[in-house]
């Protein structure tokens, strides 16, 4: 609670509801993503959370004044600043979440980082979202680049059906 009233101020209303907006809408999509792929309910509502919560650093590293353009700018972010989303599963493992989920957000932006095969589904979903809604990768290449590392061939082709389209 003391750490919330410091940052309140420190990040602007439009900033904070703009973050708040992206972080929703790239849950929601990334739940429907699943329910086309064929996961579960459970897993839908799991990933949901996990891309939710994954916005949690981001908020952290603006409101200690970090410039908004630069999270966006995954390569300047590793250059000059901390991981955003290393603060989002450190900050979600100290607040008792499983630590699957954090890995998961620590790893959805290499396509072969996690090897656990129950794991791999959520792995690959998170990875496709994110390649596609935030690094502006056409869905077609995606999935070819998708298939030639064999992933899963139905969220392969859930890629080429799905609208990616964000709110």
């Amino acid at each position: 609670m003391a750490i919330s009233k410091n940052y309140q101020t420190s990040v602007s209303a439009e900033s904070h509801q703009r973050q708040l907006d992206i972080a929703s809408d790239y849950a929601c999509c990334v739940k429907a993503f699943a329910k086309a792929c064929g996961l579960n309910r459970d897993a839908q509502e799991e990933l949901f959370a996990t891309a939710l919560l994954s916005f949690i650093g981001k908020m952290i590293l603006l409101a200690e004044g970090s410039d908004e353009s630069t999270l966006h700018n995954e390569a300047m972010l590793q250059e000059y600043g901390a991981d955003y989303q290393l603060i989002s599963a450190y900050v979600m493992r100290l607040w008792g979440y499983k630590a699957e989920l954090c890995e998961l957000i620590m790893k959805c932006h290499d396509a072969t980082a996690v090897t656990e095969p129950h794991l791999k589904p959520q792995h690959q979903i998170l990875f496709i979202a994110k390649q596609i809604l935030f690094h502006n990768q056409k869905p077609l290449a995606v999935r070819n680049y998708c298939a030639d590392l064999n992933m899963t061939p139905s969220i392969c082709e859930a890629i080429l059906d799905f609208s990616w389209k964000m709110s």
